[in-house]
């Protein structure tokens, strides 16, 4: 091979394999196709800036091409293998990028053929493959030129990058009426044709810059933001005088060496102020136009300079042969790593993610908005402290790439070399969550990967400053850094699995007492009170005696003014719920039937998790079919403790709650009968406080052989006499349910998503799911019924997606989790798995379901709450081991 050949692969291999790692896998971290189309060509254009700097590059930082230039080798020979190389290196990194790309949305995942068009798919393919085609052959001119003419590593990726950025920009502005007008296949061949221009213009300008290149760049002084020439020179004494402490000093050093880097910045902020001018004076483009997309994502070049001024912090001062020089300054090593750290830090977070915001935001304020910064008019956007998701996520990505781009810089010893190891090492972190979330299946659910992530995150605050030290204090140490970083990495990723796993199991519960003791038995076994639930998060339990004890479960937490971060909070852990009342027993005794509704309605108007809570009417039937409705309608207040009688009949005989707030009553005659509106608004309820007592019961249908009426979450199943089930629908209509003849309606537990459970009149346990028709657009089937075991002693059940619970007897509690096949299906193996026991106690008298867990109530009137497994599935951590303590009947709510 020839060894011109050889040197330029060996010079050309770091930041070929980084820039092909780079490109070959950023596709696949892109879950919608619009993402990947418009940001990968952005990313292609980034990496191949770094090959086509690297070309020359490395031999200026090296300090080679001098040696280079006097070789017994003519300068065309050595530009055409220079030339040569890199094209091909380029070559084959588009190839990989496009044969990732193609393996993505045509072979593997099938992304696009879920949501889009796939017409409209091959369409974007196509456009966005020959787009990264245009902007490799620009990136590789413009790295080229910029790099002969300024030999500054860190100043030719900056306008190698600005320049093209802002000829595109001029261009879409200037031309964005013709453009609106124009064809798409004139608007590319524009675009193209500009693309080309520039190239072979760029191109001959390194041409002629190479075959012309003497010993020393150019001869207008050192680019430098802060100071360009020393005009006094000669004008002061040529003794040294130390003017400044050494603090002092290093602080202006660290400046002036970030300061291609701080005028990069302020070319970029012209560029931006100028788009902002542009969209304030002509509107809003079109969104799809190339004006509009330059407009909306001209903000993420900004994430550049936090990478671009970590990786030139220490990696420079190395190139410059400055470093060991600075260690022989009277100021510790430690505070000269703050020196260098905590300025690439804020410069990275203030350039990064401070500056485009704060844009953005000037824009909003004076009528130019950036679509794409549409957060506020988000009302489901999670607000902390007064900042948004949003901008939590941009300034900790400016933050994540500031320290990827230190950490790399104080491992390399040239700026390109520290930007092919930050991609190496940002690539390496976009992967985590994949492995851990792999490595999490292999081990069995041994941690939640997204634990696992948010471990990391906090874990590398601490984990790549401390290896950067060691890295800044012991860079002439080569082997010995190498070695630290490799055993202090897989430390870390210990650290973080074992650390992760142990939260995600609530290792800490461990050392806590098991559950609580229950009191005595407060109900004679003969006679035991009955719990009932809504299906939601209403409870009731009524005694013996005929009185009824109500509550209801929320979070407190999450009130109107509640603190943001407990929101964040929530939002992380899943906190279990409470008893938010009423807590107590509807006034009087022998009620056959009652209800309250506790309403926890989130204002639609509103961002944030701002609720209304409030009760409506509680309604009674006693014993002897009178119907009592609560004496007053309030707000806020439970009015549930003192009732009155309403209307004169006496053949009342069930009363429930619809979901919704109103009200379905049968009669003793077999008459249904509805009463109240479905309509909650709640911006009537801010004058006007929804109640029933000011309309009458409307009877339902002309039928009156109705036997039973019952509410879930799911359902409103009705049977007649004649054993068949009947379905109310929300607008009153009634639809005959074949499906639900079986099913004990007193037993009955919804799961909400058309799953179910309830006990056979034998004490047998029953599961039940639908068959749905596939070939008719999912409609609903037939339903399937399977027996849960041979046991016969079962009582009470409630269902929650593949979680159930059941109650026996003997006052002990049963668990199962089923794996749930396909669909809504459950595996007849599963159904045959012997469940396993829920808690320690054997006096439970009662069970219900919730929409979030099962409630359970103990023979001495407690109620607790057990979580259910799929509501955690989002969660951080695995629900608790042991229930919630909920309240006594007897004695309050805890």
């Amino acid at each position: 091979m020839n060894p011109l050949v050889k040197k330029e692969i060996r010079l050309l291999l770091p930041g070929f394999l980084a820039v092909l790692l780079l490109e070959v896998v950023q596709p696949w971290f892109w879950s919608v196709a619009d993402d990947a189309f418009g940001f990968a060509p952005v990313i292609f254009f980034f990496g191949m800036i770094i090959l086509a700097v690297d070309s020359f590059g490395r031999e200026f930082s090296l300090g080679t091409f001098q040696s280079l230039m006097s070789q017994p080798v003519g300068r065309r020979q050595i530009w055409q293998i220079k030339i040569t190389v890199l094209f091909f290196a380029a070559a084959l990194i588009f190839a990989g990028y496009f044969a990732s790309f193609e393996l993505l949305f045509h072979h593997a995942l099938r992304i696009p053929i879920w949501t889009f068009n796939p017409t409209i798919i091959e369409s974007d393919f196509r456009d966005a493959m020959s787009g990264s085609g245009a902007v490799m052959v620009v990136a590789l001119a413009g790295g080229l030129w910029t790099t002969l003419l300024l030999r500054q590593i860190a100043a030719a990726f900056w306008i190698a990058f600005l320049v093209p950025a802002g000829l595109l920009l001029l261009i879409a502005f200037v031309m964005f009426k013709f453009f609106d007008s124009a064809s798409d296949v004139v608007v590319f061949s524009v675009l193209y044709g500009a693309a080309g221009l520039y190239a072979v213009s760029a191109f001959w300008l390194a041409h002629r810059l190479f075959h012309r290149a003497q010993d020393v760049a150019w001869t207008g002084g050192a680019i430098s933001f802060s100071k360009w020439r020393y005009f006094e020179g000669g004008s002061e004494s040529s003794v040294s005088v130390r003017r400044r402490k050494p603090i002092a000093a290093l602080a202006k050093k660290e400046f002036q060496l970030q300061s291609i880097s701080l005028f990069c910045a302020a070319a970029l902020l012209v560029l931006h102020i100028a788009l902002i001018v542009m969209r304030k004076v002509h509107g809003n483009f079109r969104e799809d136009s190339l004006a509009g997309v330059a407009s909306d994502f001209f903000w993420p070049l900004w994430l550049i300079m936090p990478l671009v001024i970590g990786s030139t912090a220490v990696a420079e001062e190395r190139k410059l042969g400055t470093a060991e020089g600075q260690f022989c300054l009277p100021v510790s090593r430690r505070v000269q790593f703050a020196l260098k750290f905590f300025p690439a830090i804020f410069f990275g977070m203030l350039l990064g993610a401070f500056m485009p915001l704060l844009l953005e935001q000037l824009a909003a304020l004076i009528g130019a908005p950036n679509p794409a910064f549409d957060y506020e008019n988000n009302p489901g956007e999670l607000v902390i402290s007064g900042f948004s998701l949003f901008q939590i996520v941009i300034a900790a990505l400016a933050l994540g790439l500031s320290l990827a781009g230190f950490f790399a810089s104080t491992l390399a010893k040239s700026f390109l070399q520290a930007m092919g190891v930050a991609v190496a090492t940002i690539i390496a972190c976009c992967l985590f969550p994949s492995f851990a979330g792999r490595l999490n299946s292999f081990f069995g659910d041994a941690w939640n990967p997204d634990l696992a992530v948010a471990v990391a995150i906090l874990a590398a605050l601490v984990i790549v400053p401390w290896l950067a030290y060691g890295n800044f204090r012991y860079f002439q140490e080569r082997g010995r850094i190498w070695r630290r970083n490799v055993f202090g990495l897989a430390g870390a990723i210990l650290f973080i699995f074992i650390c992760s796993a142990a939260l995600y199991n609530r290792v800490w519960e461990v050392f806590e007492p098991a559950e609580p003791p229950h009191g005595p038995a407060m109900f004679s076994p003969a006679n035991l009170p009955a719990l009932r639930g809504d299906g939601q998060t209403g409870l009731q339990v009524r005694l013996p005696d005929g009185r009824i004890w109500c509550d209801s479960l929320g979070y407190p937490y999450l009130d109107d003014g509640a603190s943001q971060w407990k929101w964040f909070w929530w939002a992380l852990v899943h906190p279990l719920p409470v008893s938010t009342g009423p807590r107590q027993f509807i006034a009087g005794s022998n009620w056959v039937s009652a209800t309250t509704y506790r309403i926890q309605f989130w204002n639609p108007n509103d961002a944030g998790p701002r609720k209304v809570d409030g009760y409506l009417d509680t309604v009674g039937v006693q014993a002897d079919g009178t119907l009592w409705i609560s004496s007053e309608a309030r707000p806020v207040a439970w009015t549930g403790a003192r009732m009155m009688r309403f209307g004169d009949e006496t053949n009342w005989l069930q009363v429930i709650r619809k979901s919704g707030g109103c009200l379905l009553l049968l009669k003793r005659d077999g008459t249904l009968w509805h009463w109240g509106t479905n309509n909650l608004n709640w911006s009537q309820w801010q004058t006007r406080w929804p109640t029933v007592r000011g309309s009458k019961p409307q009877q339902l249908g002309a039928d009156s052989g109705w036997q039973e009426i019952f509410s879930s979450l799911n359902f409103t199943p009705a049977r007649k006499n004649d054993g068949s089930v009947w379905d109310i629908n929300p607008d009153w209509t009634m639809k005959r349910d074949a499906n639900l003849d079986r099913i004990v309606l007193e037993t009955f537990s919804d799961s909400g998503d058309n799953t179910l459970s309830y006990i056979g009149r034998d004490g047998t346990l029953w599961v039940s799911y639908n068959l749905y028709n596939e070939s008719n657009d999912n409609t609903e089937g037939t339903r399937r019924y399977l027996q849960v075991g041979r046991e016969t002693n079962w009582v009470a059940t409630a269902m929650s997606w593949n979680w159930m619970v059941a109650l026996k007897t003997d006052g002990t509690l049963w668990q199962w989790h089923f794996h749930r096949s396909s669909g809504l299906r459950f595996p007849e193996e599963d159904v045959k798995i012997p469940p396993t026991r829920l808690g320690i106690h054997n006096d439970w008298i009662g069970l219900t379901g919730t929409w979030d867990g099962a409630v359970t109530l103990a023979a001495d009137g407690s109620l607790w709450f057990w979580p259910s497994p799929r509501y955690y599935e989002e969660a951080l951590l695995k629900p608790p081991r042991h229930p919630q303590f909920l309240g006594n009947i007897f004695r309050g709510a805890h």
